[in-house]
């Protein structure tokens, strides 16, 4: 529910809280009001209360929703460039090393190392730096290093 009908239900609820309090005032003097319509503004009110509470709640779970929903497309995109991509999906598009996963056929192991995709005589090809025995390049990375702090602020 929107602020508005927020806003509303609250001056909704004073002016409930305003008549009922001149009831009070005209039962006590008068004695003519008679408890069941006291009663009756009562209940108005209490659920009157209560849905203003709801609505404040979801006014409040909205805005905790946005700020968690921001937060969270900040920190996908962070972690996209610590994805493993398969060398199916596509291949560096950049000349530049990058961290792979290489997977060796005879042993069925995985490891770690560094690549290289690009052009030689032969055509596109990947040159890699790790076990040797380990000869298909599964996964890629890009190489992320970490920010460095301004060199004048030191």
């Amino acid at each position: 529910m929107s602020k508005d009908a927020y806003t509303i239900l609250c001056k909704r609820i004073n002016k409930l809280v305003a008549e009922r309090n001149d009831l009070r005032s005209q039962l006590a003097h008068q004695g003519k009001i008679g408890a069941q319509q006291f009663e009756v503004q009562r209940v108005e009110i209490e659920s009157l209360r209560a849905e203003r509470d709801e609505y404040k709640g979801m006014i409040e779970r909205g805005l905790k929703y946005t700020t968690l929903q921001a937060r969270h497309d900040q920190l996908k995109s962070k972690l996209a460039a610590y994805r493993y991509i398969p060398v199916g999906e596509r291949k560096p598009n950049n000349v530049r090393n990058v961290w792979v996963i290489l997977y060796a056929k005879a042993t069925g192991s995985y490891s770690g190392g560094i690549g290289f995709y690009g052009k030689d005589e032969k055509g596109f090809g990947w040159e890699t730096w790790g076990p040797g025995i380990l000869d298909e390049v599964v996964f890629w990375r890009d190489i992320v290093l970490p920010s460095l702090p301004e060199k004048g602020g030191e």
